[in-house]
């Protein structure tokens, strides 16, 4: 398997000072292989292969005032941020340390150095390239012991790195480890009970482990109840945990101080110690076949709690990612299908989403308490449809 991808998103904004549109070139390849072998008709094994490369280049033009792109004013907001827009308001900043004072002080000199010209604007060209890779190994094993038991095992290796100057100031990397397995055993006819599990270890947040336990039972031939839990979990990524974000530019017209070479005076450094995002999954469903209407209908309600949500907005102007965020989502979903002709088919989907107990704003912004589609399909001949 090979996909190639190139484009443009387009953005219309990134700072109050842009001077250009910060569109972002996005540039990616993939590389997929997958080898199968069966020893017999119940034992097969699989080897999967991947490899991923995902560039981004984002530039635009700014000019933000001179005061901003000092280095007394960047090793001030590195040590106390609201002393550094303090003093950028014209105001001077008290209630610090005695080294927030003396950072204060050398940043009001360098301010006073450069007189009226600390509030003309300097245009730069700052960026937010990045680069990540990702290579991806597995090895799973399937066996079929009886009609009543079988099962699915493997490992794999995961390697992904990051170089990204302006948000982790250089190159990064991440190595996990998996296993999981997972057992289908069917103890009657009507019944099917599916164990597993799911193993991680990688660098960036230790361990963890996602189990998983379902049955369904088979009330007629065509009848199905299914009831589910599970406990999944989200590793924080490169712009989570390992983050040393500067903008640095080698453009500065006219220079500052002579030098060509400024950064801005904003920055972010993460706190480190983040841990994995956790949900609590539980379902149950039913399932009818209907077929003199060649047709389908299922239905589910849900209980999903998650809990160490890392929920904030995360800005260069205020970076501080916490695990103390969470939600419950409850709710029931609906598809239904009926195709009562070769050449007419319908369906109907429809969710109901409750979202309870948010910890911020932030987690009901991107849920809608009712959504669903219908559609029609009719089969026109030759091929086509409509």
């Amino acid at each position: 398997q090979a996909a190639l991808v190139e484009g443009v998103s387009e953005v219309p904004f990134v700072d109050a000072f842009q001077r250009s549109f910060p569109d972002r070139h996005v540039d990616d390849q993939y590389f997929g292989l997958t080898w199968s072998s069966s020893f017999s008709p119940v034992h097969e094994l699989q080897f999967r292969a991947n490899y991923s490369n995902h560039k981004v280049r984002q530039r635009w033009q700014t000019c933000p005032p001179a005061a901003t792109l000092l280095p007394e004013m960047f090793d001030l907001y590195a040590a106390n941020p609201l002393y550094a827009n303090t003093l950028l308001s014209g105001r001077i900043p008290t209630g610090g340390s005695a080294t927030d004072d003396a950072l204060a002080a050398a940043a009001l000199a360098a301010i006073g150095r450069l007189g009226a010209a600390a509030r003309q604007p300097i245009c730069t060209t700052p960026n937010q390239n990045l680069r990540e890779t990702r290579l991806d190994i597995e090895l799973q094993d399937t066996y079929v012991v009886s009609e009543r038991l079988r099962f699915v095992a493997g490992l794999g290796w995961r390697q992904e790195r990051g170089d990204m100057e302006t948000f982790l100031g250089g190159t990064v990397s991440n190595d996990s480890h998996r296993a999981f397995a997972n057992v289908e055993y069917r103890p009657v006819d009507w019944i099917n009970i599916n164990a597993g599990g799911y193993f991680e270890r990688d660098d960036i947040t230790g361990t963890s482990f996602s189990p998983r336990l379902a049955a369904n039972f088979h009330l007629s031939p065509t009848q199905t109840v299914r009831a589910a839990i599970a406990r999944g979990t989200r590793t924080p990524d490169f712009f989570g945990q390992p983050v040393n974000w500067t903008y640095v530019a080698h453009d500065a017209t006219p220079p500052l101080n002579g030098s060509r070479t400024v950064r801005f005076y904003q920055s972010a450094v993460s706190p480190g110690g983040l841990e994995e995002e956790r949900i609590t999954s539980r379902e149950i469903g039913y399932l009818l076949r209907m077929p003199q209407w060649g047709g389908l209908f299922d239905v589910r309600v849900f209980d999903d709690s998650l809990t160490n949500l890392i929920s904030e907005k995360l800005q260069v102007s205020s970076f501080e990612p916490t695990n103390r965020n969470s939600v419950r989502l409850r709710g029931a979903e609906i598809q239904t299908a009926i195709n009562p002709s070769e050449r007419w088919s319908l369906f109907l989907i429809y969710a109901y989403l409750n979202n309870a107990d948010a910890s911020t704003v932030l987690e009901r912004t991107q849920y809608a308490r009712h959504s669903g589609a219908i559609g029609v399909s009719h089969l026109i001949g030759d091929g086509w449809r409509w």
